[in-house]
């Protein structure tokens, strides 16, 4: 996902991002980015981090690994108010250096966190020095519904299946089996296989050439009642 990013993403939004700030602008303010890219923990990496903000190119992600947790006097409440709607939510904020083991990169970034009722503590880090701490939090839990909105649709409509080296053109209407007619089938096909095996065993019972004793002519026509008593039963 790092190497898309670099190689197919950014070369992309540096030309097509509008209002990026001027060099001279980048120069006199050294917290000042010229956009931000936002992802999930999959591009979690310092080094990753470090290198983009040489390009002045801001994150912000959810933090990995959080195992430790803030005191609560540590938390602010905060009431978003959007389209009529007010959102509640308690915030805090640190500054942390981040490095991989092994690397020289060092890289500080705002650690924003956001404290559920249960106590449960969501960690996010961003480069972004300017955008206000609540702003950060209310932006990047909104992208909630966003990932919410991607599982719906690729659980429902299969939209990864689009991306693709198969070509092949898709008709405008498709003809679907209703899954009840199908169980509804299948059902009659295992009736009829049932059907065929006791016809096959009616039908083995024959009468001899000679003339039969009375007690094996009724051994006979009990055999055949049974069976056909058997059927009749399945039927109902």
């Amino acid at each position: 996902m790092i190497e898309v990013i670099k190689q197919e993403i950014i070369p992309r939004l540096d030309k097509d991002v509008p209002g990026q700030p001027t060099h001279e602008m980048l120069t006199e303010n050294i917290y000042l980015h010229r956009y931000m890219l936002v992802f999930d923990r999959e591009c979690y990496s310092p080094d990753f981090f470090f290198e983009l903000w040489q390009d002045r190119i801001a994150i912000c992600t959810y933090n990995k690994n959080v195992k430790d947790k803030w005191p609560d006097e540590e938390f602010f409440p905060v009431i978003h108010e959007h389209s009529g709607l007010k959102q509640e939510m308690e915030l805090a904020e640190r500054g942390v250096l981040l490095q991989n083991k092994g690397s020289d990169k060092k890289i500080w970034v705002r650690e924003i966190r956001k404290k559920s009722s249960s106590g449960h503590q969501t960690s996010i880090i961003t480069t972004n020095y300017m955008l206000s701490t609540v702003l950060i939090g209310i932006y990047m839990f909104a992208r909630w519904s966003q990932e919410n909105f991607f599982k719906y649709i690729m659980e429902n409509f299969g939209i990864d299946t689009l991306v693709s080296y198969l070509k092949e053109k898709i008709s405008d209407t498709t003809l679907l089996v209703n899954p009840l007619y199908r169980a509804l089938e299948n059902q009659q096909k295992k009736l009829t296989s049932k059907l065929n095996i006791r016809k096959a065993r009616f039908a083995s019972i024959i009468l001899g050439e000679s003339p039969m004793e009375d007690n094996k002519m009724k051994v006979f026509l009990y055999k055949k009642a049974e069976i056909n008593r058997l059927y009749l039963l399945k039927m109902k």
